[in-house]
């Protein structure tokens, strides 16, 4: 029996329909590779930008919510400028990566003070901003104290190139800990040298930020400031 005209019509003008909504459907745009802002980051720091460092990671630190923790002070360009840096920075292929869709890990590693150190970086697929974002940081937490013995102690003022800390005398107000990038810092404590333990030791500790262990310069004293 031959085809209606009008069959064969309509089924052309169905098939156009589908064509062309499939046409105007948009294809969700190819996602860049999520390495990028880590090497960003990393070569941030190198370069003593932390600036540029802090703008990557602020989603990721948020607001540490804690009275006692200082994240400011110590991550600026100056402080970071007047350390000595990582450098050798690589970061692994993209193809090397691990996690699902939207969250990846990704492995780097660099020198610092002529030590490797390896460790990963998380980031997370921010789709309102069509782009990868750090949700974890490279930030440790800096102690600086006197002490006479482990239950006896005091957190201290200190200096490091770029900044000066001033902690309060009421051990309850004082600052426990400052938010600092990997890098080797001299902090000189405000101590008087008579007291150290050790006179020869000197008030001035080179500390190296090990991604593995909380950093801490702490002076051996006979007797608290």
């Amino acid at each position: 029996m031959p085809r209606s005209p009008k069959r064969t019509l309509a089924v052309s003008v169905a098939v156009g329909l589908a064509l062309s909504a499939t046409a105007c459907t948009p294809a969700e745009p190819s996602r860049p590779d999520p390495t990028e802002v880590v090497v960003e980051y990393l070569e941030a720091i190198a370069a003593g930008d932390a600036s540029t460092a802090r703008e990557l990671d602020a989603d990721a630190i948020g607001d540490p919510q804690l009275p006692d923790v200082d994240a400011d002070t110590l991550r600026t360009d100056a402080v970071l400028a007047g350390a000595q840096r990582i450098e050798n920075v690589t970061v692994d292929p993209a193809d090397q990566t691990t996690g699902d869709e939207d969250t990846r890990n990704v492995s780097f590693q660099y020198e610092l003070a002529g030590k490797q150190e390896r460790s990963v970086l998380s980031v997370m697929w921010n789709t309102e901003e069509g782009e990868w974002q750090l949700s974890s940081s490279l930030t440790s937490a800096l102690m600086v104290s006197a002490e006479v013995s482990r239950i006896e102690m005091k957190f201290v003022s200190f200096e490091v190139p770029g900044a000066t800390v001033t902690q309060v005398d009421d051990p309850e107000e004082s600052t426990m800990s400052f938010l600092v990038y990997p890098a080797v810092y001299s902090v000189t404590a405000d101590i008087d040298p008579a007291t150290l333990v050790d006179p020869t030791a000197g008030v001035t500790q080179q500390v190296a930020i090990d991604l593995a262990v909380q950093p801490a310069a702490s002076f051996q004293v006979t007797q608290l400031p």
